[in-house]
C-alpha cells in the first residue's frame, strides 16, 4: 500500500483488498487512520513518523489490529518505509501488510490458557483460586471489574461469590441487590444470556442495552462495556464469569474463541475440588463415627486377627487399643464357640451367607463374660476377593455391609470407567481404540477385544464420518478444547445405532495430544421418539385441518395461543393468524352479552371445568352459536402446562331448541302465549299480587258466532280472523299484562295491579270496541263481536283454577244476556250454571223426561201455547238479558 504524507491512500494491491474486505476503489477513498482498530489509532505514529521524516529511521515494524469492512478485526504485521526523490525529499510511504491473525490469536489464547492453568494448579481450593483467577483475567484482558457468579439451585438464582476490582465499588441501597443476587427469570441481560445460551455474552455499551438492568448503577461506577461466559461442568452451567470495562468495547475474537475452553477448565477445577472436599468430609465422618460410635465395631483380617477396634469395643472386652492388635477373635471367644466362629467364617468367604448374626458371650480380659449381639460381614475387593471382616457388636439387629476401604486413584478411575452407565473410550489421535468399557460394547455389539482391533472410523456411518473427522482435527489442533456431536454407529449385526459423543483431548507436558477421551450415549430411543413425534404431529395436523370443529391449544396461563385449527376461520369469520398474534382476539368475537360469563368460565379450564355455549359475532354481524370445551394437558411430572380445547358450531341445534321452546309455550297461529304459558304467567302474577296486596283481574274472551265464519268462508279465513283479533286484543292491554289463546276462539287476559274493578271494565270496553270495527279478509268485510267474563283477585278467589273457572262462568253469562257484552263474576252464577247443567242432563235422558222438564218451563218453541226457554234462541245459541 502507498500513501502520501497526509495519510491519503494512493495505491493498494489485490492482497490488501482481500485482507481488509474492501474493493480497490473504496480503499483509495480512505486514509490510513480509517484502517486500524479504534484502540490502536495513532498509537505508533509518534514512535516512527518524526524519525523517518528526519532520516534517522529507515523503516518501522509492528503488529496492530485493523478493522475489516464488515466490522471484524484482523491482526497484521506491518512494515512502514519512506520513499524520497533524488534530492532526498520525502514523497510517500510504503506499507507492507501481512495477515498474522491466526498466529497472534493463537499466541494470546495459549498465554491466557496457561495463566488460567497456572492459577488453578497452584490453588488449594476454589475460594483461594477464584479471586486470583478473576484478577489474572481482568489484567490480561484489560477489564477493571470481574466477578464469579454461582448457581443456587435451591433458590433458582445466581449469587455473586467472589469479585476483583481495581477500584473500591460503592453500591447504593437500591443497586446492591442486583450486584449480589440475580433473581430475574427472563433470558435477557448479560448473565442470563450466558446462563441460558451456554455461550459467551458481550455487551458493547451497557448504557445502550435495554435488557441490562444494572445500567443505572453501571453509569454511577463508570462502567461501559461488559463480557460474560459460562462455567461448564460437562454440559451443565454451574456458574458465570463476568467482566466490565470503562470504555465502549467491540467484541474480541480471541476472548470469544477461548471462552469455552476456559469455562470448561474452571468448571472441571471446581468439580474436582468439590469432590475432594466431599471425600475429605466423608473420611472425617467415617473416623468420627467409628471412634465415637455408641456400639462396638471391629475390623479383622481373614485369620480373624484384630486390625482395628473402637473405644466402645475395647471398653466391652476390657482390652486397650494397643493390646487388641496382638490378639485374635478366638481370644475373646469361649473354647466351645471357636469352631462355630471358624465355620461361619468359611461360609462367609465361600459366599454361602452374607452376614453372620447371633447372640453369644464374649470373654473379657478379666475372664468375665459379656453377652453381645454380634453381626459380622465380609468385605470383598473390587473383583470379589475376600479382604477382611467387619463386626458390629451390641444391641443391633442388622447393619449394612461396611464399604470397602477407598482404593487408590487408579482403581477409582477404573471402576468409574468400566461401570459407567454410558459408553467410554480412550482413542489415539489416529482413531484406534486404546480402552473401552462395557457400555460401549453393548452399544456397538462388539466385544472389548474386537473393538481394540478397530478404529472409530470403521464403525462410524460413512455419511457422518467427514464431520466427525473435521471436529477431531479442530480439537487436536487446539482450535477447540472439546466437541460434541450426534452421529451413527454401524452395529456389529449391521444395524444403525444413533449416539451422542463428547470428545476431549489429553495432552502431554509438551502439549502434544496423547489420546482423546470419548463419552458415548445411546440416543436410539430418543431418535425413534423424535421420528414418532414427527409422524404424530403430521397426523395431528391432518386431523385438525380436516375436522369441522375448532381445535385449539394455549399455555396454562392462557396468554399464548400455541395452535388454532383452520376451522376457526369458518366459525368466527376471522383469520388464524389474528388469534395467534394476539391471543385474546378470540374474546372480541364473543357476543358482548356472553363475554363476561365466558371469560370467568375460562378460569376453570386448568381444572377441566370449562364447558360453555356462547355466541360468536362474525364480521358481517351474523350470529353463530358455539359449544366450547377444554381440558388440561399434563407433562411427565403431572404438572398442567397447557390447555387444549375443541369448539363446535351448534347454531342449527340452538335454533331448533329455540323453535321447540317457542312451540311449547306459544300459539303457532297467533304467536300469543298458549294455555301452558298463560297459566304460568297467571301463577307468577298471583304470587306478585299476594306479596304487594294488588288487585288482579282475569278476563275470558269468546268470539260470538265464530263458527259461522269457519263454515261460510272456510278455516283459512277463520285463522286470519283469529290473527287479527289477537292483534287488536293485545293492543288493548298494558305491557305488563298477558294475553293468551286457550284454544279455538277463546282468549284470556291477566290484568295485573288494577286500581279498581273499573279498570277491568275499561279494558273490556276497549276490547269490545276494537272488535266492533269490520275485519278485512281478502276483500270481504266480516263483523264479529266478543263476549267477555271478568273475575277479580282477591275479591272472588285467591286460587288460580277457581279464578279461571269464575272468568269462564262470567263469560257464559255474557253469552246468555245477548252476546257482545261483558259480565263480572257473581257467586249466583255458579248456582245458575249448575241448574242449567242439571236441566241439560235430564233432557238427554229421554222423551218422558223431556216433557216433564218442559212442563216446568214457560214453554218450548215448536210446541202449542208454549214459549222458548230463557237463554236458548231458535238456532240453539245462548241468549239472555244483560243485567
Amino acid at each position: 500500500m502507498h500513501h502520501d504524507l497526509d495519510g491519503n491512500i494512493l495505491h493498494v494491491n489485490a492482497k490488501l483488498c482481500e485482507i481488509l474486505g474492501y474493493p480497490r476503489d473504496e480503499l483509495l477513498r480512505l486514509t490510513i487512520k480509517d484502517l486500524p482498530h479504534p484502540d490502536h489509532v495513532g498509537k505508533d505514529q509518534p514512535k516512527y513518523l518524526p524519525q523517518m521524516l528526519a532520516g534517522k529511521l529507515a523503516s518501522f515494524t509492528s503488529e496492530r489490529r485493523y478493522l475489516r469492512k464488515e466490522g471484524t478485526s484482523v491482526w497484521v504485521d506491518r512494515t512502514v518505509s519512506l520513499v524520497r526523490d533524488a534530492s532526498g525529499k520525502p514523497l510517500y510511504f510504503i506499507r507492507i501488510i501481512e495477515d498474522v491473525t491466526e498466529r497472534t490469536v493463537s499466541a494470546q489464547r495459549h498465554a491466557m490458557e496457561h495463566a488460567v492453568t497456572r492459577v488453578l494448579a497452584e490453588s488449594e481450593s476454589v475460594a483461594e483460586a477464584m479471586p486470583q483467577l478473576i484478577r489474572t483475567l481482568c489484567e490480561a484482558m484489560d477489564w477493571v471489574y470481574g466477578a464469579h457468579w454461582v448457581w443456587n439451585s435451591d433458590e433458582d438464582n445466581l449469587i455473586r461469590a467472589e469479585f476483583w476490582c481495581e477500584f473500591e465499588p460503592e453500591f447504593g441501597p437500591a443497586d446492591r441487590e442486583s450486584w449480589f443476587k440475580l433473581t430475574s427469570r427472563n433470558a435477557g441481560g448479560l448473565l442470563r444470556r450466558a446462563l441460558h445460551a451456554k455461550e459467551a455474552s458481550w455487551i458493547v455499551d451497557v448504557l445502550a442495552d435495554r435488557s441490562f438492568k444494572r445500567a443505572p448503577s453501571s453509569r454511577k461506577l463508570g462502567l461501559r462495556s461488559a463480557y460474560a461466559f459460562p462455567i461448564l461442568a460437562g454440559s451443565t452451567v454451574i456458574g458465570v464469569m463476568e467482566f466490565f470495562g470503562r470504555e465502549v468495547r467491540q467484541p474480541d475474537e480471541m476472548l470469544l474463541q477461548i471462552t469455552r475452553a476456559i469455562g470448561s477448565q474452571i468448571g472441571q477445577f471446581i468439580r474436582r475440588k468439590q469432590a475432594e472436599e466431599t471425600l475429605r468430609l466423608s473420611e472425617e465422618r467415617f473416623r468420627a463415627a467409628f471412634n465415637q460410635a455408641s456400639i462396638g465395631i471391629t475390623i479383622t483380617d481373614l485369620d480373624l486377627r484384630y486390625l482395628q477396634a473402637n473405644d466402645k469395643y475395647c471398653e466391652m472386652v476390657g482390652y486397650s487399643r494397643e493390646e487388641l492388635p496382638r490378639l485374635a477373635v478366638k481370644d475373646v471367644n469361649r473354647p466351645e464357640d471357636r469352631e462355630e466362629a471358624m465355620h461361619y467364617r468359611r461360609r462367609l468367604v465361600a459366599g454361602e451367607i452374607s452376614t453372620y448374626n447371633r447372640e453369644k458371650p464374649l470373654l473379657r480380659k478379666d475372664g468375665s463374660l459379656v453377652w453381645v449381639n454380634l453381626a459380622t460381614s465380609l468385605v470383598r475387593g473390587t473383583h470379589g476377593e475376600p479382604r477382611r471382616f467387619v463386626s458390629v457388636i451390641q444391641d443391633i439387629s442388622e447393619r449394612k455391609r461396611a464399604e470397602a476401604a477407598l482404593h487408590d486413584s487408579e482403581a477409582r478411575f477404573r471402576n468409574a470407567f468400566d461401570f459407567a452407565p454410558i459408553g467410554m473410550a480412550l482413542v489415539t489421535p489416529e482413531g484406534r481404540f486404546l480402552q473401552v468399557n462395557r457400555a460401549l460394547c453393548e452399544i456397538t455389539g462388539y466385544s472389548g477385544e474386537e473393538l481394540l482391533r478397530l478404529t472409530f472410523q470403521q464403525i462410524t456411518h460413512p455419511e457422518d464420518l467427514p464431520a466427525n473427522l473435521d471436529n477431531l482435527r479442530r480439537v487436536l489442533s487446539c482450535e477447540r478444547y472439546a466437541f460434541q456431536m450426534e452421529k451413527r454407529y454401524l452395529h456389529k449385526d449391521g444395524g444403525i445405532v444413533w449416539i451422542k459423543i463428547a470428545v476431549t483431548t489429553v495432552r502431554g507436558d509438551d502439549g502434544r495430544p496423547l489420546y482423546v477421551i470419548a463419552q458415548i450415549e445411546n440416543i436410539n430411543d430418543r431418535k425413534r421418539a423424535e421420528a414418532a413425534l414427527r409422524q404424530s404431529e403430521e397426523q395431528f395436523r391432518q386431523l385438525a385441518t380436516n375436522i369441522p370443529q375448532v381445535f385449539w391449544i394455549c399455555d396454562a396461563a392462557q396468554r399464548e395461543a400455541i395452535y388454532v385449527s383452520p376451522a376457526y376461520e369458518n366459525i368466527t369469520g376471522r383469520t388464524q393468524r389474528a388469534v395467534t398474534v394476539k391471543p385474546r382476539a378470540w374474546l372480541h368475537a364473543v357476543h358482548a352479552d356472553d363475554r363476561r360469563r365466558v371469560l370467568a368460565a375460562r378460569k376453570g379450564a386448568l381444572d377441566g371445568d370449562y364447558d360453555e355455549e356462547y355466541r360468536i359475532v362474525q364480521p358481517d354481524g351474523s350470529i353463530r352459536w358455539v359449544h366450547d370445551r377444554a381440558f388440561p394437558v399434563h407433562d411427565a411430572d403431572g404438572r398442567a402446562y397447557r390447555i387444549a380445547g375443541i369448539a363446535e358450531d351448534v347454531t342449527e341445534r340452538k335454533q331448533a331448541e329455540e323453535r321447540l321452546m317457542y312451540l311449547a309455550h306459544y300459539d303457532g297461529l297467533t304467536s300469543l302465549p298458549n294455555r301452558i304459558l298463560f297459566y304460568d304467567r297467571l301463577k307468577q302474577a298471583l304470587a306478585q299480587a299476594k306479596r304487594n296486596q294488588w288487585t288482579l283481574g282475569v278476563m275470558f274472551i269468546d268470539l260470538d258466532r265464530f263458527k259461522n265464519v269457519n263454515d261460510t268462508l272456510g278455516h283459512g279465513m277463520g285463522d286470519r280472523l283469529l290473527q287479527q283479533v289477537s292483534e287488536r286484543v293485545a293492543q288493548c292491554v298494558r305491557a305488563g299484562d298477558t294475553v293468551g289463546r286457550l284454544g279455538g276462539d277463546e282468549f284470556a287476559v291477566v290484568l295485573s295491579n288494577l286500581a279498581s274493578a273499573q279498570d277491568a271494565s275499561l279494558v273490556a270496553q276497549k276490547v269490545m270496541a276494537s272488535c266492533a270495527a269490520p275485519f278485512q279478509l281478502d276483500g270481504t268485510e266480516v263483523y264479529v263481536t266478543a263476549s267477555i267474563g271478568i273475575t277479580l283477585f282477591p275479591n272472588d278467589s285467591t286460587d288460580q283454577d277457581t279464578l279461571i273457572r269464575n272468568a269462564d262462568t262470567a263469560m257464559y253469562r255474557a253469552k246468555e244476556v245477548g252476546r257482545n257484552s261483558y259480565q263480572f263474576y257473581m257467586p249466583e252464577m255458579n248456582a245458575r250454571a249448575l241448574e242449567k247443567l242439571s236441566l241439560e242432563s235430564r233432557l238427554r235422558r229421554g222423551p218422558g223426561l223431556l216433557f216433564r222438564a218442559a212442563a216446568s218451563t214457560r214453554g218450548v218453541r215448536g210446541l202449542p201455547d208454549a214459549e222458548a226457554p230463557a237463554g236458548i234462541d231458535a238456532e240453539g245459541a245462548r241468549t239472555g238479558v244483560r243485567r
